[in-house]
């Protein structure tokens, strides 16, 4: 450094001193050195090399500058991409220091550029950054989740070839077919394969069933489906089911759908396999039916063999030999049921051995005793049978069958040749009105085809009715009739379900634009297409009764089952038929009314019910588990009734076949416990006896109780105490730790044995009734004085008895009644006063005659009858509703016994009174019954009707229809009945009111009575009446008929009608009537 005078620098030049110092001259002198040191600057160090995964320095230093470029708020989108471009290509930090300066320098330009202003002032609010920066951010994030999805979907894919190359029983060809779908062929036209993870599990799923079918087809895999070889499983099967060696079609159908060259799809591969299975299934129950029955048969005859032997013949080598063959059995049984293989059910079967001993052993007792006591008949073969007869028809004689039906079965019994025979023939005639109700109530099955009705048909008409037994030998209380009522019921509602749903596919399959109108001719469609169509052909088969087979109540829900899944297939909102509740439903109404319920104190309808003896008399254990399957079948009735409203809701997910069948299991098992608990109520029908002791008052206001002996009035009364005993005993809850009550020596603790004791009580109440043998004293003539005739007075009151002044009195007012009863009480007493004068006796018949004049009806019931009236009288003892004579037997106006009792009495029989063939309702006033009252003691009107060629007997009936006199006591009837008819109803109506009175029951009771005495007597006088007119006109007319063989003029035997007609009733007044007292 020079410290002269500076005049600038003019020259720079070496120091030839050192040769690497600097002069710095102006013209010679030098100004000042530099050193070397101070002159050249060090050349720099390279900056080392980045580590894997690290940016240099250059990157790092483009990154900042493409941000400082973005932030500039000066610069439009485009110029910022181009500097960013341009930064990109750089190759020093000196190049991009210059092109941050150019893009600094552009910012202030764009500043002064009016085109630029908005552009700038939307940087400066970050608008288009915050965009243009979420959208780069959104592309990324993008980017990330295809390479996510490709990511898995290439794991997935790998997964899946790898588990197809682990399913053993595919072809190496299947399995490279199958592994393209999924990998792609690396063509121009598939690269890549499947493309969603979805399309990679239905791929390996198709794997999975390919790889199925063929391990099925192969022997053993499906040992119930015969594959036609004849030996192994297919003989085992053959052998059980009794059938020939034959490859089942569906394993044909699998194996053509599986072999190399197959063009079936996945769909229909499944489809086959299923159908497989199916009939597999199906086989294996066949199968374990037939090995059950078989051994069932083998337990039924040693169990009859067994059954045969005297207690003596029993040793113990006889027992447990015996004991063994049941052992035997109930393992076949459990080994029968347990088994995945024809052949295991075939071993199990082979036990003859055990039985052969069993049988051996049970033979030689039989033997033995033959020949060792050949001397005494009851131990031989014939004297076991006669043994077993003679029980049999004791067993018959102690029944409630009828004299007819006991001969029968007595006459049957006795016929038997065979040991057990007289038992199956005494279980039947027991069990004959279970079998007819069960025939009956399988013909009221609406649903069964014809093939199903006469198969449950051809079991009841062809069981021994015997009760079953479980595997433990203990009762089950059921027998082949309550299995296959069952059934039967089960099936009927299986197929109602069936054909509700059969007609849900035939518009299914006719909607027009419907998913099935819409299928196309694809190979998946076309198959869908035929599996629905040949389901619903199935379903209307079945369902045809004339066509169907005899399926059973699975086969018919597989059925179901098919064809829903095919509708689905189609369309996955398709709907089934939902649960059948109908046979529940009328269980449960049915059930409800055996118990008794009170009145509802907020709804006046709702009256309370007494409830039926069945229930009422049953044991506490058999009501409580009644009780229950009541309230679960109830709570089941909803959750299906339910379930079935929320099904036909719009919107609603349909339910599955399966979930379907699931809750129509639920109904049916509550069904079937609901019965059972019914049928096992152990409670009796009492209501016979209490009629019968509802008859006592009758009975002891009669001459027949009142002067009877006393050893037979003692013998009455016990058995209506005893009976009376009885009612309390079946009716009233016994207290815990009581002892059971009896009758007798019978204990009222099963079913059979209260109706034994109900039996035997009405028997021998009625026996000691009919036994009663008092009889009226006969009258002391009265003298009477020589100038008294009573002659008008007897008459007078002789026609007391005569029907139609019977008839008027019953329809008379309460007060005409009373003074008609008062003046023939008086015309009586003085009838039997010695002492009364002519004037007393003419005052008496004036006095009756006026009275019998005032009653309604006198003379004719043709005229204006007034309805019986409301309330009755009461009757006045010694008068005319007092007289014992009229109506025993028909149950009049006796005295209410307790509360009701009498007039319950009354309203069955008189609703029994109107059922054909019963008492009170015999055909004299039908019109058609051309024989009526010809049986008559002393009538000859049999004889002489069979002179009458039977091409005569139309005219004889119109001539005796056309009587004026038959019409009149027609006519008597027909008002009887109205008038009984509405009696009835009013009886009704308070029998149902809890809030009558004692008075108004009474009153209703007696009118009731009146009333069906009325009837009574009505058309027992058309019937003589039509029966004497007959007479009168076969008397006329036979010879004519009898020699002519032509019809009688209809005019000519009217004439004779008349006559006749007139003939009677002359008759009728100046005859004493049967009834009178005189």
């Amino acid at each position: 450094k020079s410290d002269s005078t500076t005049y600038g620098i003019t020259t720079v030049s070496v120091n030839n001193n050192d040769y690497v110092s600097a002069e710095f001259k102006n013209g010679d002198t030098v100004l000042f050195t530099v050193p070397a040191d101070k002159l050249y600057k060090k050349k720099a160090t390279p900056e080392p090399a980045p580590k894997p995964g690290e940016k240099s320095k250059l990157d790092k230093m483009k990154e900042k500058a493409k941000e400082m470029i973005e932030r500039n708020p000066n610069l439009t989108p485009e110029q910022k991409k181009e500097f960013e471009s341009k930064i990109d290509q750089a190759q020093t930090p000196d190049v991009i220091k210059t092109i941050l300066k150019n893009a600094a320098d552009k910012g202030k330009e764009n500043q002064n550029d009016p085109s630029k202003k908005q552009t700038i002032t939307d940087n400066k609010n970050g608008g288009n950054a915050k965009k243009e920066k979420e959208k780069e951010q959104k592309k990324e994030e993008d980017k990330k989740q295809k390479e996510q999805k490709n990511k898995e979907l290439e794991d997935k894919k790998k997964k899946a070839s790898y588990e197809i190359d682990n399913l053993n029983n595919l072809t190496t060809d299947e399995k490279k077919k199958l592994k393209e779908q999924i990998n792609g062929k690396g063509t121009t036209e598939d690269p890549n394969g499947a493309t969603t993870p979805e399309e990679v599990q239905k791929i390996l799923d198709d794997a999975k069933n390919l790889n199925e079918a063929h391990e099925m087809v192969k022997v053993g895999e499906l040992p119930f489906l015969d594959h036609g070889t004849g030996k192994d499983e297919d003989k085992a099967l053959n052998d059980i089911l009794g059938s020939k060696s034959a490859k089942d079609s569906v394993l044909t159908t699998l194996e053509e759908k599986i072999k190399d060259g197959s063009t079936a799809t996945a769909e229909e591969i499944k489809n086959a396999l299923d159908a497989a299975k199916r009939q597999n299934k199906i086989n294996k129950t066949n199968a374990k039916a037939a090995a059950n029955a078989k051994l069932n048969a083998l337990e039924q005859e040693i169990t009859s063999a067994e059954s045969a032997l005297t207690d003596a013949q029993k040793t113990d080598d006889v027992k447990a030999k015996i004991s063994a063959a049941k052992e035997a059995i109930t393992k076949a049984k459990n080994t029968v049921n347990s088994a995945t293989k024809p052949s295991q059910i075939k071993d199990a079967l082979n036990i003859d051995a055990t039985i052969k001993d069993a049988k051996d052993a049970i033979n030689t007792q039989v033997s033995n005793a033959q020949k060792n006591n050949v001397k005494d008949p009851s131990q031989t073969q014939n004297g076991q049978l006669d043994d077993e007869k003679k029980k049999q028809i004791e067993r018959i004689n102690n029944s409630n069958l009828s004299k007819d039906e006991k001969e029968k079965a007595i006459e049957d019994i006795k016929a038997a040749t065979k040991s057990g025979d007289p038992t199956a023939i005494a279980d039947r005639a027991l069990k004959a009105q279970k079998i007819k109700d069960a025939l009956e109530a399988i013909g009221k099955l609406e649903h069964l085809n014809d093939a199903q009705k006469k198969a449950y048909e051809d079991i009841i008409n062809t069981t021994d009715a015997h009760n079953i037994k479980d595997d433990d030998g203990k009762d089950t209380g059921k027998d082949d009739i309550d299995n296959a009522l069952a059934n039967a019921t089960a099936t009927d509602t299986a197929m109602a379900r069936l054909e509700e749903l059969k007609k849900k596919a035939n518009e299914f399959k006719d909607k027009a634009d419907g998913k099935y109108s819409k299928l196309t001719n694809s190979d998946d469609d076309q198959n869908k297409k035929k599996a629905f169509d040949g389901y619903l052909k199935d379903a209307t088969k079945l369902t045809t009764a004339d066509q169907g087979d005899a399926k059973n109540a699975d086969q018919v829900n597989d059925l179901y089952k098919d064809l829903l899944n095919a509708m689905q297939a189609i369309d996955d909102k398709v709907k089934g038929a939902g649960v059948s509740t109908d046979a529940l439903q009328a269980e449960v109404d049915k059930d409800s009314k055996l118990k008794p319920t009170p009145a509802d104190p907020n709804d006046s309808t709702k009256l309370a019910t007494p409830g039926d003896p069945l229930y009422t008399t049953a044991s506490k254990e058999k009501k409580e588990a009644f009780d229950k399957a009541l309230s679960d079948a109830e709570a089941a009735l909803k959750t299906a009734n339910d379930d079935n409203a929320n099904d036909k809701k719009p919107g609603t997910t349909p339910r599955t076949p399966e979930q379907e069948a699931k809750a129509q299991k639920a109904v049916d098992d509550a069904l079937q416990k609901l019965e059972e608990a019914r049928k096992a109520l152990d409670g009796v029908n009492t209501k016979l006896l209490e009629q019968q002791i509802a008859k006592d008052a009758d009975i002891k206001a009669n001459v027949k109780y009142t002067n009877a002996d006393t050893d037979k009035k003692q013998t009455y009364d016990d058995a209506l105490a005893a009976a009376k005993k009885l009612i309390t005993d079946l009716t009233t809850p016994s207290a815990a730790g009581a002892s059971t009550p009896q009758y007798g020596d019978i204990t009222l603790n099963t079913k059979e044995n209260k109706q034994k004791a109900l039996d035997a009580a009405l028997k021998k109440l009625q026996d000691a009734a009919e036994a009663l043998n008092g009889r009226a004293p006969e009258p002391t003539p009265t003298p009477t004085p020589a100038d008294v005739d009573k002659t008008d007075l007897a008459a007078e009151i002789a026609l007391d008895s005569n029907i139609g002044r019977r008839m008027s009195y019953t329809v008379s007012p309460s007060d005409k009644q009373l003074a008609y009863d008062r003046a023939l009480s008086k015309a009586r007493a003085v009838y039997a006063d010695p002492s009364a004068t002519q004037d007393d006796v003419n005052a008496a018949v004036e006095a009756l005659r006026a009275a019998a004049r005032a009653l309604s009806g006198y003379g004719s019931v043709d005229n204006d009858v007034n309805p019986l009236p409301s309330p009755l009288p009461t009757p006045v003892p010694g008068g005319h509703e007092g007289d014992s004579s009229h109506g025993f037997g028909v149950n009049d106006n006796a005295p209410t016994t307790v509360d009701k009792g009498e007039l319950n009495v009354q309203i069955d029989s008189a609703e029994s009174d109107s059922q054909p063939g019963n008492a009170g309702n015999g055909n004299a006033g039908n019109a058609g019954n051309a024989n009526a009252g010809n049986t008559n003691s002393g009538n000859t009107n049999d004889a002489n009707a069979n002179n009458a060629n039977g091409a005569n007997s139309a005219a004889v009936n119109a001539a005796v229809e056309n009587s004026p006199a038959v019409k009149q006591a027609d006519a008597q009837v027909s008002k009887a009945q109205a008038a009984l008819d509405a009696a009835l109803a009013e009886a009704k109506k308070v029998a149902a009111d809890p809030n009558a009175t004692q008075a108004q029951v009474d009153a209703a009771a007696q009118k009731l009575s009146a009333a069906r005495k009325a009837l009574a007597s009505a058309k027992a006088h058309a019937a003589e009446v039509r029966a004497s007119v007959r007479a009168q006109v076969l008397k006329s007319g036979v010879s004519k008929l009898s020699k002519t063989g032509s019809n009688v003029s209809v005019f000519g035997l009217l004439a004779a009608v008349a006559a006749a007609g007139a003939a009677f009733f002359v008759a009728k007044r100046r005859g004493t009537s049967r009834h009178s007292n005189n």
